[in-house]
Formats: structure tokens, sequence, C-alpha cells
């Protein structure tokens, strides 16, 4: 890659590094606040019940398996009998608490313990992080919280303050309202939401590496097209050179000079055919110098290639070599060739405001009994162009690809120029070219549509003829679609016809396979 397109390289990969640093560091702080916010939640749900249960005075539960009555209460009426003989057993709030926290670790691993100094229960002891969270709250901390890793386990320990209500001095005597009576513990474990966080990191890191990749390849190719583009515009200055030294050694003889004159007419027709793709290779350059933010060298070069171009497009119809016909013959997949030649003028349908849609239609069905299957328009203005086959089936063809190419460019060319025409007179018509392929009798057919100016009735019978134009005076040379008809019959055995649409041109090409 050359020095000049590795400053943009750089960025590009300073950037996505960038992002994704950011982005891991966003996700952990994001990861580490859910999962703190979600368990304060648990800690606040516990002491709403805490207060429920103490607002009620403490409730009386059945004695059961599962609700033994506390030992380490004692308090008169601790248990009573209903007059049926039931024995029921008093639970206060930090009974309570132990029995809320016993199913939730059941059910969801997330450990709850009341501890404090001096527990009347030997199971709630502080451990030593509870120490550490005890000791803070006696310097006013309101929480307590550490993140950590046990067996590739992750797992957040939090603790806060449980604070002496009224209804807590029946059972801790010595304190006074307000003091700290210990802390409420919550242990859990972090994994599940730690996958969650880590999977979407990762594909937005993904995402961003992609679209660095295709970044740098959009440059890459860029710069190949470039360097492309200036070997060939060098070549046809070679070429140009050459023959027209061979135009003025010609002239000094006047066999020769009436065997190029003899020759003109054809060479313009050729010149017409191919024009148009020099005028949209002209239209990409000027694109990329609009898009891209280029030094005065580079807009130097592309200046000079634009003005070679132009010079070049005046004087192509004495060029015989590049527009030579061959013989060679190979099998090409139709839907391939009909999107690669399609792709050239993107950038052109694009600047245009013009769609072109590629599209399988239905097989084993007469061409003429069709209808014009053109996009459904849901908006007031489009610049996208789609291609694509349907249904994924090869269709192969045996001929010369260049001059498929050739043939399916002309219609292209002529819809365009047909849709731009009519878009000056109807400034907000939404304008098209469809092409469908499909097969019929033998033959594989394709279809190539537009919403342009249309063909008048008393021309279609004279449509195909040489030197008949529909474009009026110096608009046309009348030999486009008389050759295109002579490369599909020639080169394929095939055939050309127009269709009689409601709105615009359609052509139907018959080539066989």
């Amino acid at each position: 890659m050359k020095p000049k397109y590795l400053i943009p390289v750089l960025v590009i990969a300073f950037f996505v590094i960038s992002v994704c640093l950011f982005e891991l560091y966003r996700g952990r702080a994001v990861f580490r606040n859910t999962a703190l916010a979600q368990t304060k939640q648990i800690y606040d749900i516990l002491i709403a019940t805490r207060q429920w249960n103490a607002m009620l005075g403490w409730i009386y539960a059945p004695v059961s398996e599962d609700c033994p009555p506390n030992p380490y209460l004692t308090v008169d009426n601790r248990d009573v009998r209903t007059e049926d003989g039931q024995l029921l057993t008093m639970v206060n709030p930090a009974y309570m608490t132990r029995q809320i926290g016993e199913i939730i670790n059941r059910r969801i691993n997330i450990k709850i313990k009341l501890t404090g100094r001096n527990p009347l229960r030997p199971e709630n002891a502080p451990l030593p992080w509870e120490e550490a969270a005890l000791d803070s709250f006696d310097k006013g901390t309101g929480e307590y919280y550490i993140w950590a890793e046990e067996n590739g386990s992750h797992y957040i320990k939090y603790a806060a303050p449980l604070v002496v209500q009224a209804a807590c001095l029946q059972c801790h005597e010595g304190y006074v309202p307000g003091d700290i009576l210990g802390g409420l513990t919550i242990v859990r474990n972090l994994d599940v939401l730690r996958s969650g966080h880590i999977a979407k990191n990762t594909w937005t890191v993904l995402l961003m590496i992609t679209l660095g990749l295709l970044a740098v390849a959009v440059i890459y190719f860029l710069q190949r097209k470039l360097e492309k583009a200036d070997n060939a515009l060098a070549e046809k200055v070679d070429e140009l050179n050459i023959e027209i030294r061979k135009r003025e050694e010609s002239e000094a003889a006047v066999a020769k000079q009436t065997r190029l004159n003899n020759m003109a007419e054809v060479l313009r027709s050729i010149a017409h055919h191919w024009r148009q793709p020099m005028n949209s290779f002209c239209a990409t350059v000027q694109h990329i110098q609009d898009s891209y933010d280029l030094n005065e060298d580079d807009n130097e070069l592309v200046n000079e290639t634009l003005a070679s171009v132009i010079k070049l497009s005046g004087t192509i119809d004495s060029f015989t070599k590049t527009f030579a016909r061959t013989e060679q013959s190979a099998l090409f997949d139709l839907c391939e060739a009909l999107v690669e030649t399609a792709e050239i003028y993107e950038p052109y349908l694009h600047e245009k405001g013009i769609r072109l849609t590629i599209r399988r239609g239905l097989d084993t069905v007469q061409p003429e009994t069709l209808n014009l299957a053109g996009p459904v328009y849901e908006c007031g203005r489009f610049d996208s162009c789609s291609f694509g086959c349907l249904d994924g089936k090869a269709m192969r063809i045996k001929g010369d690809l260049g001059e498929f190419r050739h043939l399916i460019s002309f219609f292209i060319t002529n819809a365009i120029e047909s849709v731009l025409e009519r878009k000056l007179r109807e400034k907000k018509i939404l304008s098209h070219v469809d092409i469908e392929y499909f097969r019929s009798e033998g033959y594989y057919c394709i279809r190539i549509a537009d919403n342009g100016t249309g063909i008048k009735n008393d021309d279609f019978s004279r449509l195909f003829e040489p030197y008949f134009s529909t474009k009026g005076c110096g608009s046309g040379r009348g030999l486009g679609l008389y050759m295109a008809s002579d490369i599909a019959d020639r080169c394929f055995s095939g055939s050309v016809h127009a269709e009689k649409v409601s709105d615009g041109a359609s052509f139907i090409i018959k080539l066989r396979g």
C-alpha cells in the first residue's frame, strides 16, 4: 500500500482500537452499576418486609418443620394456641428475614444474612469482610460492597446497616432507636449477568473491527481502482497517439483516405456504443473527487484524468483495436454477468436518483404475457440500487461475455437516458430501471424495462432498422438497436424485440443457452 493511503488506515485502526477499549471500559462500568443497583433493590425489598412485620407488631405463623419456634426469641406469648388447638409461633423481623433468605438462596443462589457485633444467633457472627462493613457503618458509611472472585465465579458482597427501631427493643436491650444494630449482607453470584454483558461487548467489538476492516478494504479498492484508471488512461493515450499518426500517414494516399472514409460510419456507431460507459467512468472519477478530501497533487491528478477522458471521448471514433470483437466462447452465469454489468452504473444511478433492480422472474412463461414487475415505492425519494437472484439457481449461457456485457450495457444506457429525459419534465417522478431474467421455450430471456419517455406506436415497426433513431436529429445515429439485435443473433442465436407497455419502454432479449 502506498504511503499516502497508509495514513487513513492508521487513523481507522486508532479509531477502532479506541472505540473497542472505551466500549470494554463502559461495558464493565455498566455491568457493575447494574449489579449494584439490582442488589440494592433486594436490600430495599427486605427492609420493606421487615418494616411491614414490625408495623404489625410481629406476626404469628403455624408451627411446622419449615417454621419451628424461634429459640432466640424470648418474649411473652411467643407460642400460643388457637381455639381449635393449632399451635402458632411468633415470627419477628429477624426470624422472617432469615426464612426469606433461605428461600431465596435455594431458588436463585443469593445468600442473605443478618450480622452484628454480638448476635443472639451464633450463625450470624460476622465474617472478615462483614467485620470491615460493620467498621465502616460505625464511621457513618451508608453502605459497603466489594467485588470478589471465588473458584472462577464472580460475586458482589453487599452490606447495609440495620437501624434500631422501637420494635427491635423487645429483643435487643441496651439500644435506643437510631443506633446501628448490625448489618444486612447480600452475597450475589454475577456469572449469568456477567456473561450477558460480555456477549454484548464482544458483538460490539467484533462489529467495530468488521467496520474497520471494511473501511480498509474500501481504501485498498479505491487505490487499486485509481491505479488501474491511470494505467488504462495511459494506454488509451498511447493508442490515441498511434492512431493519430496512422491517420496522418493515410491522408497522403487517396486510396487509403477513401478506405478510412468508408469505415467512419461503422467507427462512429461503435463510439456511440461505448461513449456512455466512458461518461459513467468520468462521473465516477468526479464522484471520487467530490466525496473524498484529496490533497493538491491528487486533485491535479484527477483533473488531468478527467481531461484525458474528455479528450479520449472526443476521439474514440478512431480506435479500431479497442472496439474489436472476439470470437471466443465460454460458459458464464447469467445472473452474475447482469449484476457485474449493472454495478458499473451504480455510482451514476446513485447520483441521479434512479433505482435499478435485477430479479429472477417466472420460468416457462411467454415473455409477451408477463406484467411489468416494477418495485412498489413507499417513500418520496430513494438513492439505492438492488441486485440479486431470488432462487439462487445457476443459469449458464455459452457465448462471448464481453459481447453480452455490450448488449446489456446498451439497453441500460438507453433506459437511463430515457428516464432522465422524462425526469427533466416531471421533477417528482420516481425513476427506475427493472431487469428480469427467466427461461422460456428453450431460451434464456432478459427483460429490461423503464419508466422513461417510452416508444411511440408509429416507431415500433422501425426500431431495429439501421440509421433509424427515436432521439431526434443530432442525438443519435440510429445504429444502437440494430447493433444490439445483431449481437443477440450473431453471438447467441437469439433475438431482441420491444413490448408495448402503458408506461415507459420494455425490451425482451432472447438468447440460446
